[in-house]
């Protein structure tokens, strides 16, 4: 039971990140960069 809360504590104080990936046909160069809070439709 010890280990459960340290583990539901560790989960409560992280957030949870979700990647989307879509498939593309070509890829653009890259200029190094990318943006985790970028909203493109």
């Amino acid at each position: 039971m010890a280990v459960k809360s340290v583990a539901d504590e560790w989960d409560a104080a992280h957030p949870v990140i979700l990647f989307v990936l879509e498939k593309v046909e070509e890829m653009q160069g890259a200029d190094g960069f990318f943006d985790l809070d970028s909203q493109q439709s």
